[in-house]
């Protein structure tokens, strides 16, 4: 599948994890972080207030609009989901929401992020 956007729209690359958890032989859980995406294109700006309530963040904490493609270069479509982490240069962010369609073309995705760490 090609992507219609230009070079211009996406100024990173993220790296997406997921997190999975292992049950050890003695029964212990065992969270672990699982790269489900790489070198995704993408680009990160600070939410406004309204988004900020819309998600039901208080507006003096910093959160973020994640954008990125809906599928990848290879037609492998790309799911955004709660609590996964997107790292985009060397800063770790949480996904606070799922990514959801943005303009109804399927070609362009948001999710609320907030910094995990950085």
């Amino acid at each position: 599948m090609t992507q219609v956007f230009d070079s211009g729209i996406f100024n990173a690359e993220a790296t997406i994890t997921t997190k999975t958890i292992a049950i050890s032989a003695t029964g212990n859980p065992s969270p672990a972080d699982s790269t489900a995406y790489s070198g995704v294109r993408c680009t990160i700006q600070a939410m406004s207030s309204a988004d900020a309530l819309v998600w039901g963040k208080e507006t003096g904490t910093t959160s973020f609009d994640f954008y990125c493609p809906m599928f990848l270069d290879d037609g492998t479509a790309l799911t955004l989901q709660k609590n996964w982490t997107v790292t985009v240069g060397g800063v770790v962010y949480r996904v606070m929401g799922e990514g959801q369609d943005q303009g109804g073309r399927g070609l362009l995705q948001k999710a609320p992020l907030e910094v995990a760490s950085r």
